[in-house]
């Protein structure tokens, strides 16, 4: 998916042993210093090889694969590689509260950070402004608790289903990502002060 996303070519996927005129994945060991994130990539004159021990290793492998596709689309150069994080967290704070930022934005921006090898996104689901209750406030997740009048803490004006968010969640999770949702309190508790004072 992510190289027809990237270059609008469409692999077809088979299993079995490695191909002549393929990018083929394995899912082995070759070292344990690579762990989950990281693999090894043998670049041949008809094929590329790689292998992890993980399948994050071998998605990172094929971010590899789309960044020498965007600086040469004509071909790959031969060799071998052994690419592993230096860091274990690599991450993004994703304020989504202050203004509607749509789910479909942050799966592009996990997208993104794919790419780029990067593994942690940190969304901050409520905020508001200084001015207490008059200021604009949000809570982005959708809440199934309201008050005695009905209301509830989420937002009005854009909000994300908690089915849809769990979604989110455990779609990048099986690509390596961690999704963290932030509920920052007591600083940006107004969405919830004013439904229950």
């Amino acid at each position: 998916r992510d190289y027809k996303d990237f270059t609008g070519i469409n692999l077809t996927v088979k299993k079995g042993a490695s191909q002549a005129n393929a990018f083929n994945f394995e899912l082995k060991a070759p070292d344990t210093l690579l762990g989950d994130e990281g693999y090894t990539m043998d670049i041949q004159k008809d094929r590329i090889n790689v292998a992890s021990v993980h399948t994050t290793g071998n998605m990172y492998g094929m971010q590899t694969i789309l960044q020498m596709y965007k600086e040469d689309n004509e071909g790959y150069k031969i060799g071998k590689m052994r690419d592993y994080p230096r860091f274990k967290t690599r991450g993004f704070l994703f304020d989504v509260a202050r203004k509607p930022v749509s789910l479909d934005m942050m799966k592009e921006v996990a997208r993104t950070m794919r790419y780029y090898k990067m593994n942690d996104l940190q969304t901050h689901l409520s905020d508001n402004e200084n001015e207490a209750f008059k200021a604009y406030e949000a809570f982005r997740l959708e809440s199934g608790l309201s008050n005695a009048k009905g209301e509830t803490p989420t937002a009005k004006d854009y909000s994300i289903s908690k089915k849809d968010f769990r979604e989110f969640i455990q779609g990048e999770r099986a690509l390596g990502m961690k999704v963290v949702p932030e509920i920052d309190v007591p600083a940006h508790a107004t969405s919830f002060t004013k439904v229950w004072p």
